[in-house]
C-alpha cells in the first residue's frame, strides 16, 4: 500500500533560527515501502518556474555544502535535489527533496559530499536506501544542517482526464 499525502494550504516563509523537530524519519527502517516511496501531492504553483519548491533545486550547490533557500512543508525544510520538467514551459511533474535536519537531531552518520562519493564513485551514495544526499551535511545562512532521507515526491494536484 503506497502512502499518499495532500497539503491544502502552504506557507512560504522561512523563519530563521528555527530548528526542526525530531522525528523518526530520518532513517528507513526494515525496508519499510511508506518510507522509501512517499508521494506528496502539492498545488501546482508551488512546483511552477520561480515557486518555493522549483526555486530551492540546490543539486548544483550541495558538492559545496550549499543550499539555496529551503521551501516548507510540513512544518519542516526542505531542498529539491532533482525535478522532472512537465509539457509546458516552466512546469515540474515531479520533485526529489530532502528534508533539512540540525546536526544535533539527525540520527546516523553526518558526512561531506566529497567523503561519500569520492570513495567509491558514488556507487554507496546511488545505492544508499535512504537516498543519495542522506547524510550530506551542508549550511544554509551559516546554519548547519543535514540533508534527511529518504527523500520525499512532490506532484501536482493536476485534475485526471
Amino acid at each position: 500500500m503506497q502512502a499518499n499525502y495532500s497539503q491544502r494550504s502552504f506557507d512560504f516563509s522561512i523563519h530563521d533560527g528555527l530548528a526542526t523537530a525530531p522525528s523518526t524519519l530520518n532513517h528507513v527502517q526494515d525496508g519499510d515501502p511508506e518510507l522509501r516511496n512517499r508521494e506528496i501531492i502539492v498545488d501546482p504553483i508551488r512546483l511552477a518556474d520561480r515557486e518555493d519548491i522549483s526555486n530551492s533545486y540546490s543539486a548544483d550547490l550541495i558538492n559545496n555544502g550549499r543550499i539555496r533557500k529551503p521551501f516548507r512543508y510540513n512544518g519542516q525544510l526542505y531542498t529539491t535535489t532533482s525535478t522532472i520538467s512537465g509539457m509546458y514551459t516552466g512546469s515540474i511533474r515531479k520533485a526529489e527533496a530532502y528534508r533539512l535536519v540540525l546536526p544535533t537531531l539527525f540520527e546516523g552518520r553526518i558526512t561531506e559530499f566529497r567523503t561519500k562519493i569520492d570513495r567509491d564513485n558514488g556507487n554507496s551514495a546511488r545505492s544508499d536506501p535512504n537516498g543519495f544526499y542522506h547524510g550530506i551535511s551542508i549550511t544554509y545562512q551559516s546554519q548547519q544542517y543535514v540533508l534527511a532521507g529518504p527523500p520525499l515526491t512532490f506532484l501536482p494536484n493536476l485534475p485526471t482526464t
